[in-house]
């Protein structure tokens, strides 16, 4: 079934996705300890069974590669879909993302910030940027986060930090990832977009309550042209935090600048 299946996607680090029929999906990827986005899917499958994600359909190892089986969602994603979008259908999609997030955002964690399994704390800014110590403060993530040397005890970064607002203790569930590329969607028989699932969940974990709107349009520029930004879903827009998201970016110049 896989050898004959139809390519969706390709990585540059070697992960695929494959197409096996009308309704699965297999997701290759080369093998890790981190299995975060399969017990995602088990997580949300239970606790939000009515949200547009994929079910979990099976896990296997094989050889150097880990294979996941999970539902697919026809029918293109939002990115490709995007410039052929009328002011009514981004409207339209904003409004049903907006439903969604705000559903997943009442998945609260029970302490401790992390993967629904126990899976550690990581923050993207690096990709080995992880922590398998127990967090459970809002402080305890700050200083995580700010954490990569040589950088953590420069004036600079000291400075950006002073800048962050108080926030709540609380986490809630957060993808992590949210952009176009993400999101699947159709077009029923009146011409309207309507959200067919939400995808890769591999940087999902229990966060503070800010951060999915930190790290959205996490790679927006001076370059794009997309107007996605004025369609952000409400709840997890960069305006409900501008500073954590304005500090979050200057950040990021610093550690990735190498």
């Amino acid at each position: 079934m896989i050898l004959s299946s139809e390519k969706l996607w390709e990585s540059v680090t070697g992960g695929v996705v494959l197409k096996c029929n009308a309704k699965l999906v297999a997701k290759i990827i080369r093998v890790n300890d981190d299995y975060t986005e399969y017990t995602t899917l088990q997580y949300l499958a239970t606790h939000a069974a009515d949200l547009p994600v994929p079910k979990p359909h099976g896990l296997v190892r094989f050889g150097s590669a880990r294979i996941m089986f999970m539902t697919y969602f026809p029918n293109m994603t939002l990115e490709a879909a995007w410039s052929g979008l009328t002011i009514e259908n981004k409207v339209g999609i904003q409004v049903q993302l907006d439903g969604i997030f705000t559903k997943l955002r009442t998945l609260k964690g029970e302490g401790r910030f992390g993967g629904v399994n126990g899976e550690g704390v990581r923050d993207d800014h690096r990709e080995d940027h992880t922590s398998q110590a127990i967090i459970t403060t809002i402080a305890e993530f700050e200083d995580f986060q700010f954490s990569i040397p040589p950088y953590s005890r420069m004036p600079w970064i000291m400075f950006l930090r002073s800048l962050l607002p108080s926030a709540s203790s609380g986490t809630v569930f957060t993808h992590g990832d949210v952009r176009t590329a993400n999101i699947m969607v159709d077009r029923d028989e009146s011409g309207d977009y309507f959200v067919t699932g939400v995808i890769d969940w591999e940087t999902s974990e229990f966060y503070p309550e800010y951060f999915e709107s930190s790290k959205i349009l996490y790679l927006f520029n001076v370059h794009d042209q997309s107007d996605w930004w004025r369609y952000i879903p409400e709840c997890i827009a960069p305006a409900k935090h501008p500073e954590r998201w304005l500090v979050g970016r200057l950040w990021n110049q610093c550690v990735t600048r190498d």
